[in-house]
């Protein structure tokens, strides 16, 4: 990470580094011989990742990106947010998912949209399904 930092420079590039795949659980984690939940094992990786200089994680929305800012020690860290899922859509292989809603309510920068769309019989409606979505959680409660 501290490579990729450097290598960057000076240079608009933004630098994330990934946390937890969100096709892991706490299971999962654990049958692969990790003793910590997926939870703490992203908050180790924010530390780690600020101490490296990134410029944000890519999270499940799942995992708090306030907290996760706090615990790290940067409230201007980018939270990537990946497993968007449009409700009632499709789960596919990920365990850990959110709506578009849900995650920008969470206060998550970025989302990460794939399979929704891409996987859809008119993408163009399911990109317009999940923009309608988010503006849900954009809107005060």
């Amino acid at each position: 990470m501290r490579a990729a930092v450097k290598a960057k420079g000076a240079s608009d590039l933004k630098i994330l580094a990934v946390t937890v795949l969100i096709s892991l659980d706490d299971d999962g984690l654990k049958s692969m011989g990790y003793a910590h939940s997926a939870k703490d094992l992203v908050l180790f990786r924010a530390r780690k990742a600020v101490e490296c200089g990134c410029d944000g994680i890519i999270a499940s929305a799942e995992d708090d990106p306030n907290q996760i800012r706090t615990q790290a020690g940067s409230q201007s860290l980018l939270i990537a947010t990946p497993g968007i899922r449009t409700p009632g859509g499709e789960t596919h292989d990920q365990k850990r998912i959110a709506t578009p809603r849900r995650a920008i309510a969470n206060d998550s920068d970025y989302l990460v949209v794939g399979r929704p769309t891409i996987a859809a019989k008119n993408p163009l409606e399911a990109a317009l399904r999940v923009i309608d979505d988010m503006k849900l959680g954009a809107s005060p409660a």
